[in-house]
């Protein structure tokens, strides 16, 4: 018994060593959760901000001179409105896709936490947040919280909740929550969307308009209706099949509201001098990963940018009178074509649904019109329709139109119809400093307040852009002149034929025989440009055209290993086509383009400063030879009729240039500089369809050019008068005929091209005189 009595002792004892061990470390463990708990606890913000939050301070953005303000941007079109002006439609919108539990949960909701922490164990990171309306307010509101999904700030968002719920009723939570939420394009709060996206008031929104404006927080720039309306769209339907599920709408309002389009009506910012430059600068800084999107919108930057005024007002009033005055050419030689394929093809055949007629207008009311076709009479809407510039011009009665039958009705022998053309005419301007590649002006079609009509797609600079046609074919002279040929240099233009079976031909449909490479460029012969393309190999010419994308890294040219491609099959923005010139003026040295020059914080320190990126592309001697030829280019070639005829005799520098026209006239470029600018015009229909036969680049976008350039020309900055001369280049008179030097007999034969002080690189230079003549 003394034995077992001791064990029982030792035993006792170790059990209670044991739980006065367990329970120490307990309480250690107790204490330091407690003690950080408290650490955090100090370090929540005051709840208080919620009812005293102060706005975010706007961005400024200045021009070139950095005295006239372009724009602002900011959130400070912000309207708190109290929660009974607010549609009840819009609270259950917004509940629905947020927070369904809103009203029944204490700050946290349990259940959807839970199904988020699954979620993030099975991925094994923090994806899914789980967060409550009233988790959120902290995050939007309260500056010293993070935005970033890491656990100490679940904590503090939790912690945060449960002060907020016991402070303030849920009406009031929801309150604060939709008059601070972000719901993209600068619009902070329902009552700002309400007007950003639709122009109401928030009490007058529709229940798809609520849910659209629902959809909207968990992405603001993806499903913002102005960034992306078919994304904005499956993300609205998505919160009205929410909504009904949740027995919050009925299926008949889901019904309507899901089979409705999403209607913008944004009214323009009164105070954006240059909306194309202003948004493509605001997306340059964010793809340059040094901003985002909401720092610019919050932060009080002050942008210092390169834009000069005076050369944006010229392009903004240039593109729009050219693309008016281009409406009527297309539409008048258009008309005879039309009517001869509507009396051959259709011979007063009745319409039929979806098959594009030559209709006459016979009445024309403020909101339809009336035409007849085939003996039908039809009705077309005016509603949200603007297919054209000058509608009091063209919907006239007795004039003709393109539509698209919708309905037809044989009996009563009426029909509706469409317009069979929605979209007018578009173009885009770049207008670039010669020896900086400084964005002087940027337009990105006719009006970017145009909503009908896709306006704030900028054309000059977004997407891959359009094919480049003829405007690329400098490049591939380019490589020829640095592989030993010579502007004089002859080449057989003939028939060629590619084992595919492909058969290039020039615009003119004829062979020229033995052609100088400065004729050629001079009237863009293809035959010659594709003979190049074989002689330098497919590889090494795509190689080298590749050294005059100056964005290749980031949306470059995508240049197929193909004979096109030398004729500008590739699709290429107005932008990089304008940059791809600036090695011609600078000595052969490419430059990015740049929009902003600095930007100063909220405290006015620099915070950034342009670094131009630069490459040596081409010799300084073969810029100055393609630039010769350029100049031939207006003088004789393509671009004589439309600029160099309007321009004789007038005192003003010297320019160069290029047209650009791709098959079946659907693209129209004109690429040209003086000593001081580089400017592009682009021209064409957004959905691609033929401007008419034989409207070229030379035809439809040099008048543009050339009235740009000609007012440009006067601006005190920019009237520097010729280009200057490389050393390393010798000048010769040359024969067209022949290549070699040109005699008397040469310069007194009116059929033969004679090329005064022709530029070549020393020892290059033709030694024999001409025999032909």
């Amino acid at each position: 018994m003394g034995r077992e009595g001791t064990k029982l002792q030792r035993r006792f004892r170790r059990w209670v060593h044991g739980i006065i061990a367990v329970t120490a470390v307990f309480i250690l463990i107790f204490s330091v959760a407690v003690g950080l708990l408290m650490i955090v606890i100090r370090t929540l913000p005051p709840i208080e901000q919620l009812e005293n939050y102060s706005p975010p301070q706007a961005t400024t953005i200045y021009d070139g001179t950095g005295h006239i303000k372009i724009a602002t941007m900011a959130q400070q079109n912000r309207v708190v409105v109290p929660l009974d002006k607010m549609p009840r439609i819009l609270l259950d919108a917004f509940i629905s896709v947020e927070d369904k539990r809103f009203y029944r949960h204490f700050g946290v909701d349990l259940v959807r936490v839970a199904g988020a922490m699954a979620v993030n164990l099975s991925r094994g990171r923090l994806d899914q947040g789980g967060s409550t309306i009233t988790q959120q307010l902290p995050r939007n509101l309260l500056k010293s919280v993070s935005r970033k999904k890491i656990y100490s700030r679940k904590i503090k968002e939790t912690l945060l909740a449960f002060q907020i719920e016991r402070r303030y009723s849920k009406d009031q939570i929801l309150e604060f929550y939709l008059n601070q939420i972000y719901l993209g394009n600068g619009a902070y709060g329902v009552q700002a969307a309400a007007r950003t996206f639709f122009n109401k008031d928030v009490s007058q929104l529709s229940v798809g308009e609520c849910a659209v404006l629902a959809g909207i927080p968990q992405m603001p720039s993806r499903f913002s209706p102005i960034n992306n309306i078919e994304a904005s769209t499956r993300r609205r339907n998505i919160v009205l099949k929410l909504m009904r599920e949740q027995g919050r709408i009925t299926q008949a309002q889901y019904d309507d509201a899901a089979s409705t389009g999403i209607l913008l009506t944004p009214p323009p910012p009164a105070s954006n001098l240059a909306p194309y430059f202003v948004e493509y600068t605001r997306r340059s800084l964010i793809d340059g990963g040094d901003f985002d999107n909401e720092g610019l919108y919050k932060d009080g930057y002050t942008i210092y940018t390169t834009i000069d005024m005076d050369l944006q007002k010229i392009a903004d009033e240039e593109l729009k009178k050219g693309l008016r005055n281009l409406e009527l050419m297309l539409r008048e030689s258009s008309i005879p074509r039309r009517l001869a394929e509507e009396r051959a093809n259709f011979r007063e055949s009745p319409p039929v649904p979806r098959q594009i007629r030559f209709a006459k207008i016979t009445r024309v009311f403020s909101d339809l019109l009336n035409v007849e076709v085939g003996g039908y009479f039809g009705t077309i809407s005016l509603k949200d329709a603007q297919p054209y510039y000058h509608m009091d011009l063209i919907l006239k009665q007795g004039e003709y139109i393109d539509i698209i039958p919708t309905e037809v009705n044989k009996r009563a022998r009426t029909f509706f119809a469409e317009f069979g053309h929605k979209k007018p005419i578009q173009g885009a301007v770049v207008i670039l400093d010669a020896r900086t590649a400084e964005i002087k002006a940027m337009c990105g079609g006719e009006n970017f307040y145009d909503f009908l009509n896709n306006g704030q797609w900028n054309r000059a600079a977004q997407g891959i852009g359009r094919q480049a046609g003829s405007a690329a074919k400098p490049f591939i002279f380019s490589g020829a002149l640095e592989s030993g040929y010579t502007l004089a240099s002859m080449l057989n233009d003939r028939r060629i034929v590619f084992p595919d079976g492909y058969t290039p031909r020039n615009y003119e449909n004829q062979y020229f025989g033995m052609t100088a490479i400065q004729t050629a460029i001079e009237h863009s012969r293809n035959v010659i440009t594709i003979l190049l393309y074989q002689d330098l190999k497919p590889a090494r010419t795509i190689s080298f055209m590749r050294r005059f994308d100056m964005f290749g890294e980031r949306a470059g040219w995508h240049l197929e290993m193909n004979p096109t491609t030398v004729l500008g099959s590739f699709s290429a923005t107005p932008l990089s086509i304008a940059a791809s010139y600036i090695p011609f003026v600078h000595h052969g040295v490419g430059i990015r383009p740049m929009s902003v020059r600095k930007i100063l914080d909220s405290d006015q320190k620099e915070v950034f400063r342009a670094k131009p990126l630069e490459r040596e592309i081409i010799s300084p001697q073969t810029a100055y030879q393609i630039t010769y030829a350029l100049k031939g280019v207006i003088k004789r070639g393509t671009g004589r009729k439309y600029i160099g005829e309007a321009i004789a005799g007038k005192e003003i520098p010297e320019i160069a240039g290029k047209t650009g026209t791709t098959n079946d006239c659907v693209d129209a470029w004109f690429v040209g500089y003086t000593p001081n600018l580089v400017i592009c015009v682009w021209v064409g229909y957004d959905d691609n369809r033929s401007m008419g036969e034989a409207m070229t680049g030379g035809r439809v976008a040099a008048p543009i050019w050339r009235d740009i350039m000609l007012r440009a020309v006067e601006l005190e900055s920019y009237t520097d008068k010729t280009f200057p001369t490389p050393e390393g280049l010798v000048f010769a008179d040359v024969c067209g005929s022949t290549g070699l030097l040109a005699t008397e007999r040469c310069r007194r034969d009116p059929d033969s091209d004679l090329y005064l002080q022709m530029p070549f690189k020393k020892g290059t230079e033709p030694k024999q005189s001409c025999k032909y003549h």
